[in-house]
């Protein structure tokens, strides 16, 4: 599952703590699977590490108008559909 998230060797000392990281990759894991979901039947066919490549291109700027994205216009236009998709109120994300 580690291997699927992108995520680098990690280690771990006590039993606990394994558990700990089992449990937040699982859930990571099932909330990518959702979304993925989500996001295909409302016709976006990406995955979650692909969408995360594409947004990382995003910058959100605060100048004296308010917050705004800035980057490539299609990732912008990707973006608000993602979030359109996922019923997220960009109000809620930018300013």
């Amino acid at each position: 599952m580690k291997d699927g998230m992108g995520i680098d060797r990690v280690y771990l000392h006590r039993p606990s703590r394994e558990n700990a990281m089992m449990f937040v990759i699982s859930l990571g894991t099932m909330l990518s699977d959702i979304i993925t979901h989500v996001l295909k039947s409302n016709g976006i066919d990406m995955t979650m590490q692909s969408i995360s490549g594409t947004m990382s291109t995003l910058d959100i700027v605060q100048d004296a108008e308010g917050e705004y994205l800035d980057g490539p216009e299609g990732h912008i236009d990707l973006f608000l559909r993602i979030l359109e998709a996922l019923e997220i109120d960009p109000d809620h994300l930018l300013g």
